[in-house]
């Protein structure tokens, strides 16, 4: 049985913080993503990291923990 190539499709968000990820020179937080653009909260971009995690697109360099 053969098997289609799936390709993920992703939304203008998400291609949004994919492109501020890719041209960085660091890892960055949620918060430093979310400064990069007016438009973007930092809810919104934890929303979105989460399903490009879940999609296998980004990694967690580490976890970071504030009181």
């Amino acid at each position: 049985m053969l098997h289609k190539k799936q390709f993920l499709k992703l939304t203008g968000r998400e291609m949004d913080i994919m492109n501020i990820l890719w041209n960085s020179q660091k890892p960055l937080i949620a918060s430093e993503i979310a400064e990069y653009r007016s438009d973007l909260t930092i809810n919104t971009v934890q929303a979105v990291i989460r399903k490009l995690l879940k999609y296998q697109l980004i990694d967690i360099s580490k976890m970071n923990f504030h009181n």
